[in-house]
């Protein structure tokens, strides 16, 4: 009777650490992709910086040159205007009740 309790618990035992080492290197894998997708996402960050910072300084040396902010504010005033008028709230006029 023991024999056989010994042989269920190897049993057990060697079944489980096959799940556990499969499951580490599934885990393993899993990882360096994470780890992989990470520094794609971390050079493509770089790069958008970059072009953003040129960008950016271009922008503003134009703006600067061309004053491009005055010119437009006139343009721009009637539009938000549209956009944040306020109601017009209209007093009703109280009717007179005619007699018959």
């Amino acid at each position: 009777m023991q024999d056989k309790t010994l042989e269920h618990a190897d049993t057990f035992f060697f079944f489980t650490t096959i799940g556990v080492v499969v499951g580490i290197i599934i885990l393993l894998v899993i990882l360096y992709f994470c780890i992989k997708a990470v520094l794609a996402l971390r050079k493509i960050n770089t790069r958008v910086h970059e072009i953003l910072d040129k960008t950016g300084d271009a922008i503003e040396n134009s703006v600067k040159e061309q004053g491009v902010v005055r010119k437009s504010l006139p343009l721009a005033l009637p539009l938000l205007g549209m956009f944040f008028k306020k109601k017009k709230v209209s007093k009703a006029k109280p009717q007179k009740k005619e007699d018959k």
